[in-house]
């Protein structure tokens, strides 16, 4: 009887370690409306990314080929012990004046913005990170956030 008392107290705790320690699932939505006055035609490169928000580092989430003027809807999850950094990163080639050049832009994505969701419950209502109706050309390359204004994310 002891016996199986330990034993039973052993399948307790080691599942309690188990559901406590394991990687839960965390998932964003990024909307926006991204277009180029240079380029009405084309397509950029949007990526969601985890890690270090520095310019090579990071791995990619999602990767998607848009069109200009046209909608985002994205939604990308990975699976973390802790909530993980996740930025937004904009692969724009802008070609004024007969010179292409290609732009990088990189935006952080609020914490808030990530949520934690359960695996049987994916389609739950979640608060979405809103890019907003912005025209690539009008800014240098790199970081949007210090050269727009901050607008209301949904």
């Amino acid at each position: 009887m002891l016996l199986f008392k330990l034993l039973f107290i052993f399948l307790i705790f080691k599942t309690y370690a188990i559901r406590h320690f394991s990687k839960k699932l965390y998932r964003t939505v990024v909307t926006g409306n991204l277009t180029c006055k240079y380029r009405s035609r084309g397509a950029y490169t949007l990526y969601v990314m985890e890690g270090s928000i520095s310019y090579n580092n990071g791995r990619i989430l999602t990767e998607r080929h848009l069109q200009y003027g046209y909608g985002i809807l994205i939604i990308s999850s990975t699976y973390s012990c802790k909530k993980p950094n996740m930025f937004v990163k904009i692969i724009h080639t802008c070609s004024s004046n007969k010179n292409q050049r290609h732009k990088v832009f990189i935006e952080e994505i609020n914490k808030m913005f990530i949520k934690r969701v359960k695996p049987y419950r994916l389609l739950a209502w979640q608060a979405k990170f809103n890019l907003g109706n912005t025209e690539l050309s009008n800014y240098p390359a790199l970081y949007l956030s210090r050269y727009m204004k901050r607008r209301a994310s949904e």
